[in-house]
């Protein structure tokens, strides 16, 4: 990125700037996946999309359609950082429910603690081979090859993780949620709701189970609305159903 920057005859400040845009981008989608992805959107088609999105960033950040372009660059920097926001946060999600219906009877606190010691071995794992890849693939060609060969890998993991992940089936089951959903519920009431329930769904099932083994499988209704408010009560609701 630097050697690229240099192409364009940039000030040191400017420079500081540009890299800037990307970390900036990603805090940003971090923040605002709870409050942006309605709730009938399942986890699955968030990552896919996400990846999508990812590799369009990637190639116009080279850019693919001419050798330089400052404002395509800075754009495709800023969908890049936003959309690794947008992986970061349903990873962990995706996980512990992929991990709930394979193993129901699993321990939750302890499978989380895993699949976070795993996610993060992931995240540092990349961090180490992505500038080494990213140096060999500038080596053997240029700035803008380089941005397309990566955007290749990312199209590629989600080809194969729609494909072989059940992408297809997690699309019609993102429509069927749709054609459930409440049309007389205000976008902001389903969003905020939207916003509680992601941070806070892996804590209510662990809370809910452990109180099921302590109370011999009845739940009290009264923790729960005490400790999440009225969602955390229809949530406790629905799981009595």
């Amino acid at each position: 990125m630097s050697l690229r920057l240099l192409d364009y005859d940039l000030s040191q400040s400017t420079s500081g700037l540009i890299f800037g845009i990307m970390p900036i981008c990603l805090a940003a989608g971090t923040l605002a996946v709870p409050l942006l992805i309605p709730k009938w959107v399942e986890p699955r088609v968030t990552l896919i999309s996400g990846l999508f999105m990812l590799a369009f960033g990637t190639i116009l950040t080279g850019p693919f359609f001419t050798e330089l372009n400052l404002t395509a660059m800075m754009i495709g920097l800023g969908l890049m950082g936003f959309f690794e926001g947008v992986l970061l946060i349903p990873n962990m999600q995706e996980m512990m429910v992929t991990s709930k219906e394979a193993w129901p009877t699993c321990d939750l606190e302890h499978t989380n603690s895993l699949l976070s010691g795993l996610l993060s071995s992931a995240f540092g794992g990349g961090m180490a081979v992505g500038p080494l890849l990213g140096s060999f693939f500038f080596s053997i060609s240029d700035f803008r090859m380089t941005m397309n060969y990566m955007a290749i890998i990312v199209v590629t993991e989600a080809i194969l993780y729609t494909l072989c992940a059940g992408g297809f089936s997690a699309v019609r089951l993102t429509c069927k949620n749709y054609s459930q959903s409440d049309p007389k519920r205000s976008y902001f009431e389903d969003q905020v709701s939207n916003a509680v329930d992601f941070h806070y769904s892996h804590v209510f099932r662990k809370t809910l189970i452990s109180t099921k083994d302590a109370q011999t499988g009845k739940t009290s209704s009264f923790a729960f609305s005490s400790a999440y408010g009225k969602n955390g009560l229809s949530l406790l609701q629905q799981s009595q159903v």
